[in-house]
């Protein structure tokens, strides 16, 4: 019996967001439109737009199979076009059309399902690694997501250190697993009071100085707003760490702690 797969899932359809979701709510979709497979779907004036619907709802079902990216239902036997229609309640014949054009194209593959290995994407696995087998998941952290903590771990740091001091130690250690190659088998031993971590961040080395007079008129904007925010009773923890994850993305690293000293001067 045929399992369908999507091709090079992990490396298309998973970021550091996704691997800690047990449970997929949306995908990331790649949106180029020069590539030679879309315009080899799109070439076809008649039925094209009818099988890229087909493989953007394939993608869906993908996501939310065990293991994600592939086509494998609940109880262990392969999706087809029947079984797709149903879940998306779309017609069957447009997955029966797509099905060997994105076969051809290489963006699905195809698995002799009995006794066969099930690819899995080793990114997510590894962020799955340790403690998970005892039944405690730990999440990837950082940019790079190297850094693997369990909820219980990173709330204890966050409740020791701060977000703002957290965000940038889990950064530093990040880069350093990144660009060493190494592995730890505890992240959250590394952070113990008198880690190197905390004397790198206290030298300065490992976040983005402010000016003495911040000048940037979107840290100064955001200044403002956290003076607001602060000045009609304070913010919950929840909303603190939304609006401060909001500026890191839109400013970079170190952002959060300009912004503190902005909105302190009154600027």
């Amino acid at each position: 019996m045929t399992l369908f797969a999507v091709s090079r899932w992990g490396k298309l359809f998973e970021n550091n967001r996704t691997r800690e979701m047990k449970e997929m709510k949306w995908v990331p979709i790649p949106n180029s439109h020069d590539g030679d497979g879309y315009t080899q779907i799109m070439e076809d004036s008649k039925h094209g737009s009818e099988t890229l619907a087909a493989w953007l709802l394939i993608v869906q079902v993908a996501s939310k199979c065990e293991p994600r990216g592939t086509l494998l239902r609940k109880d262990g036997t392969p999706h087809d076009s029947k079984s797709m229609a149903r879940v998306t309640r779309a017609p069957a014949r447009i997955f029966d059309r797509a099905l060997p054009i994105l076969l051809r194209i290489k963006w699905l593959e195809s698995i002799a399902h009995e006794g066969a290995e099930i690819p899995q994407d080793p990114a997510r696995k590894e962020g799955r690694e340790g403690k998970e087998k005892k039944g405690i998941e730990k999440c990837a952290h950082g940019e790079l997501g190297k850094v693997l903590l369990t909820e219980k771990e990173y709330t204890k740091l966050l409740s020791k250190h701060g977000e703002p001091l957290l965000q940038q130690a889990i950064e530093v250690l990040d880069t350093y697993i990144a660009s060493k190659g190494i592995k730890y088998d505890s992240c959250y031993a590394v952070f113990k009071a008198d880690s190197w971590i905390w004397e790198k961040l206290s030298k300065g080395q490992g976040s983005t100085s402010a000016p003495a007079e911040e000048t940037d008129p979107a840290i100064l904007d955001y200044g403002k707003q956290l003076r607001r925010m602060r000045a009609t009773g304070g913010i919950l923890d929840a909303d603190a760490r939304k609006f401060y994850r909001k500026i890191k993305d839109a400013c970079g690293p170190g952002a959060v702690e300009r912004v503190k000293k902005a909105a302190a001067r009154g600027k």
